[in-house]
C-alpha cells in the first residue's frame, strides 16, 4: 500500500513529489484500482479529516440508496470540500430503476460533469475493483475514454489485507 500512501499523502498537501515519484499528472484526478482489501477505501478514510485538505468520501451504494429514496442525490460538493472521493465504483447496482425508468447515475453524472467540470477533474478520487474492460461494459467506451483523458490510474496490487 505504500504507493497509495504516498500519493494520497502526496495529492492532499500539495506536494510537488505527486508527480515526479508517483507519476501522477496534478491536471487530473485519480482513479484508484485494485483488487478488495488493498487500503483503497481505509488510506483515504485517514485522512478525510485534516485541516488542510480535506476529503468528502461517498460511496456508489449510498449515491444508488439516495436516488432510490429521494429521486436525486445533493451530496457531491466541489465547493465545500477541497477533493471529492467517489468510492467501490461498480460495486452498485446498475440501472437503478427509479418510478418505471432505468438510469445508471453514474455514467449519467460523469457526462455531465465531464461537459461542465473537466477543470474540477484534479480534486476527484474514486476507486474501483473494475479493469478498463469492466468499466467498458458496465458504463460503455465513451465514459471508460473520458475517464482515461481526466484520470492518472494508480493500480495496486497485492494480497487482501482483510
Amino acid at each position: 500500500t505504500l504507493p497509495l500512501i504516498k500519493a494520497i499523502c502526496f495529492l492532499l498537501t500539495g506536494d510537488c513529489r505527486y508527480e515526479s515519484e508517483c507519476g501522477i499528472k496534478k491536471k487530473k484526478g485519480l482513479l484508484l484500482n485494485g483488487p478488495p482489501g488493498l487500503g483503497k477505501t481505509w488510506i483515504p478514510s485517514l485522512v478525510a479529516q485534516n485541516p488542510v485538505a480535506p476529503v468528502q468520501i461517498v460511496t456508489t451504494n449510498e449515491i444508488n440508496a439516495s436516488i432510490l429514496k429521494d429521486g436525486e442525490y445533493k451530496g457531491l460538493r466541489f465547493g465545500s470540500n477541497k477533493f471529492v472521493y467517489i468510492d467501490d465504483l461498480g460495486t452498485e447496482e446498475t440501472p437503478v430503476r427509479y418510478f418505471g425508468s432505468e438510469i445508471n447515475w453514474f455514467k449519467t453524472w460523469f457526462e455531465v460533469f465531464y461537459s461542465k467540470s473537466k477543470e474540477s477533474c484534479n480534486r476527484l478520487i474514486i476507486s474501483t475493483n473494475l479493469d478498463a474492460d469492466g468499466i467498458d461494459t458496465k458504463y460503455g467506451f465513451r465514459v471508460r475514454d473520458r475517464l482515461r483523458e481526466m484520470f492518472s490510474v494508480l493500480n495496486i496490487d497485492g494480497e487482501s489485507m482483510r
